[in-house]
């Protein structure tokens, strides 16, 4: 088994299902799960992915604010082993 860290772009990919690059991001981080691989995320990259979600949904004063944005952590796919 290896373990993969994760990039920011492929974690923002893979939770955007609107992202052109969606279908790309899934089907290798699929690919790696299914050959027993370890897909690793640190704390920077978490932190670069809610950032800017969290900041449109709470600092944009309109009604719609956030709208259409991934909002999920992939935890369905990852787990939450070592995540406290």
């Amino acid at each position: 088994m290896t373990g993969y860290l994760l990039d920011t772009n492929i974690v923002m990919r893979f939770c955007n299902p609107s992202d052109m690059q969606h279908e790309i991001a899934t089907d290798a981080i699929s690919r790696l799960l299914i050959q027993s691989d370890e897909c690793l995320l640190v704390t920077q990259v978490i932190i670069e992915w809610v950032h800017p979600t969290f900041a449109a949904l709470t600092l944009n004063p309109s009604p719609r604010a956030g709208e259409g944005l991934p909002i999920r952590l992939p935890f369905s796919l990852f787990g939450r082993r070592g995540w406290g």
